[in-house]
C-alpha cells in the first residue's frame, strides 16, 4: 500500500500536479497506485485550497479521488513548539502505516522551512524516495513560465519532469570525511561532554574531553575512506584517553578520600578494578554488577589487544581497532547515564542519612529492625514513597508534548496513594492512623506485617506501573532514616526497618 507525503501550497496548479506525478512514480516503482495521501498544510495553503477547488475535480479526473486525503495544518510561524508539533505528526503518520517500505516523499510544494524538515525527517527515518518536479524541465517542456502552467493534462510529460532527490548519503562518497557521520558523531560527543562536565565543573577538562574524542572520530573516518588500518589503531588508542579521563573524574569525586593525592596514574585496569570494587557494595543488583564486571572485562580486553601493537596491522587487527573505538561510546554512555547518576543518588542518601543520624543520635550506624519485630503488639511509624516518581516527570518533560500524559502520571499517583491510604484505615480502623498524605508520600502508624507492606507496594504498582519503597521504626525518626536507606537499595521497592538508640 502506496503511501504519499506532501506539503500543502496556495498554487492549486503546482499542488495537483505533483501528486499527479507522485502516483505515475508509485505505478512505476511499486506496480500500484496511490492508497493514501497525508498533507501537511500552513494555515494558508488550507484556505486557499478551500477557495480553489479545480484541483479536486482535476485529481479525480487522474482516478485520484479526494477521499485519498488526510490533512492536517500547521503554522510554522509560532517558533519552536510548531516545529516540534509538526516534527509529531510526521511521526505518527510513519508510525501509523502498515507499510513503511512503500512511502514517498514529494518536495514540490511548501516553503523553504517546511521543506527543510520533511526533508531532514526523512533522512532521520531513512526514506530514501523523495521527488520534485523540476520546474525548469517542465516549462521547457510546455515551452512555458510556470506561472503560465495550468494542471498538466500529460502523465507522460509530468514522470519526464519528476525527479528523485539526490540521497543524503551519498555525499559520504564524494566528501573528503564521512559528513553525515560526523554530523551524527557531533551530536553524541556534545551530549557526553555536557553530562561529563556535571561530574565536576571545576576538575573537568571538557574541552580536552571533546575534541579529544572528535579528533578520534575523525581518525576513524579518514581510516574508512584511505582504507588505512593504522589508522583506526590510532583513533582507538586516542579514544582510550577520554574514557581514563571519565574514570579519573569518577574516582576523584566518588572513591578517593585523599583527592590532592590522587593524579590518575593508575592503569587503565586498574581503574576499573577501583571502581568495581566501589561499586561492589550495594549500588548494583547481583546480575547488573555481573554485566558491569563483563562489559569492563570486554572493554579492557579490546583495548589492550587493539594500543600495544607495533608493526604492520592486518584486516583482523584493524576489525579489533575499530570495535574497539565503536563500544568506548556505549562504554561512556553507561558510565555517564547509568553508574553516574547512580553514584550521586546513594552519595547524596548517605551523607543525609550520616548527618542526621550523627546529629540526633551521635551513632554512626542505624541498627536494622526486622519485620517479625513488629508482631508484638507496639505500634511503629511507616514512611512509603514512590520511587523515581520526579525522574518520571523529568523524562516526560523531556519526551512528551501531550499534556495528558502529564495528568496521567498524576492521575495514578494520587489514585494509588488514595487507595493505600484506604488500605491503612481499614486495617487499623482509625482514620488517625494515616498522619500525613501527600503527592507519592504517605506517613503512617500502626502494627503492619511484612505482608501487609508487600500488599501496599503492589497496590501502587497496581496503580501506577512503578515502585515504591517503605521504611519503618519505632519512631518518627527512625522510620525517616530507614526510608531513606530502602530508597538508597539497588532498584529500590524496598522494605527496610531503624531501630535507633
Amino acid at each position: 500500500m502506496t503511501s504519499l507525503l506532501i506539503l500543502g501550497n496556495t498554487n492549486q496548479h503546482t499542488f495537483a500536479n505533483s501528486i499527479v506525478a507522485a502516483n505515475v512514480k508509485s505505478l512505476e516503482i511499486y506496480h500500484e497506485p496511490l492508497k493514501n495521501v497525508f498533507i501537511f498544510h500552513s494555515p494558508e495553503s488550507k484556505q486557499k485550497l478551500q477557495e480553489e477547488t479545480d484541483w479536486e475535480d482535476y485529481l479525480e479526473r487522474n482516478n485520484l479521488p479526494i477521499n485519498l486525503f488526510v490533512n492536517r495544518v500547521i503554522d510554522l510561524t509560532q517558533g519552536s513548539e510548531s516545529i516540534l508539533s509538526f516534527i509529531n505528526h510526521f511521526q505518527l503518520v510513519i508510525q501509523g502505516l502498515t507499510d513503511k517500505s512503500r512511502l514517498i516523499i514529494d518536495l514540490t510544494n511548501g516553503t523553504s522551512l517546511q521543506k527543510n524538515l520533511f526533508s531532514i525527517a526523512a533522512y532521520v527515518l531513512d526514506i530514501k524516495d523523495q521527488y520534485a518536479i523540476d520546474v525548469m524541465k517542465l516549462e521547457k517542456a510546455l515551452s512555458k513560465k510556470i506561472r503560465e502552467i495550468g494542471f498538466v493534462d500529460s502523465v507522460e510529460v509530468l514522470a519526464r519532469v519528476y525527479l528523485k532527490i539526490p540521497d543524503s548519503l551519498e555525499f559520504d562518497k564524494i566528501a573528503y570525511l564521512a559528513l553525515s557521520e560526523i554530523i551524527r558523531y557531533k551530536s553524541v560527543i556534545d551530549s557526553y561532554k555536557k553530562r561529563y562536565t556535571e561530574i565536576d565543573q571545576v576538575e573537568a577538562d571538557w574541552k580536552f574531553f571533546k575534541d579529544n574524542l572528535y579528533h578520534s572520530i575523525q581518525f576513524k573516518l579518514q581510516g574508512d575512506r584511505n582504507k588505512d588500518n593504522t589508522l583506526y589503531r590510532i583513533a582507538s588508542a586516542s579514544i582510550a584517553s577520554s574514557t581514563e579521563d571519565l574514570l579519573n573524574l569518577l574516582i576523584k569525586k566518588f572513591f578517593q578520600s585523599d583527592q590532592s593525592e590522587y593524579r590518575g596514574e593508575l592503569t587503565l585496569g586498574a581503574k576499573i578494578k577501583t571502581l568495581e570494587s566501589g561499586l561492589k557494595n550495594g549500588l548494583l543488583p547481583k546480575s547488573d554488577f555481573e554485566f558491569l564486571k563483563k562489559f569492563n572485562d570486554f572493554i579492557l580486553y579490546l583495548r589492550n589487544k587493539t594500543t600495544h601493537k607495533e608493526g604492520f596491522l592486518s584486516n583482523l587487527e584493524r576489525f579489533k581497532a575499530d570495535l574497539s573505538l565503536k563500544m568506548s561510546l556505549p562504554f561512556l554512555e553507561f558510565y555517564l547515564d547509568i553508574i553516574y547518576p547512580s553514584l550521586c543518588d546513594k552519595e547524596a542518601d548517605e551523607l543525609e542519612i550520616k548527618s542526621f543520624a550523627n546529629r540526633n543520635y551521635k551513632i554512626d550506624k542505624p541498627k536494622s529492625l526486622s519485620c517479625s519485630q513488629l508482631g508484638s503488639g507496639r505500634a511503629a511509624y511507616y514512611g512509603l514513597d514512590g520511587d523515581d516518581t520526579g525522574r518520571a516527570l523529568e523524562e516526560l518533560f523531556c519526551s512528551s508534548t501531550d499534556e495528558r500524559d502529564f495528568i496521567e502520571l498524576s492521575k495514578s499517583v494520587q489514585n494509588a496513594i488514595k487507595e493505600i491510604s484506604k488500605y491503612i484505615k481499614q486495617a487499623t480502623n482509625q482514620n488517625q492512623s494515616v498522619i500525613f498524605e501527600t503527592g507519592d508520600d504517605i506517613l503512617f502508624k500502626g502494627c503492619f506485617s511484612k505482608i501487609d507492606l508487600q500488599n501496599m507496594q503492589k497496590i501502587y504498582h497496581g496503580k501506577t506501573q512503578r515502585t515504591c519503597s517503605i521504611g519503618y521504626g519505632w519512631t518518627l525518626q527512625s522510620a525517616y532514616v530507614a526510608l531513606k536507606i530502602a530508597k538508597a537499595q539497588p532498584g529500590k521497592n524496598f522494605i527496610y526497618g531503624v531501630e535507633m538508640e
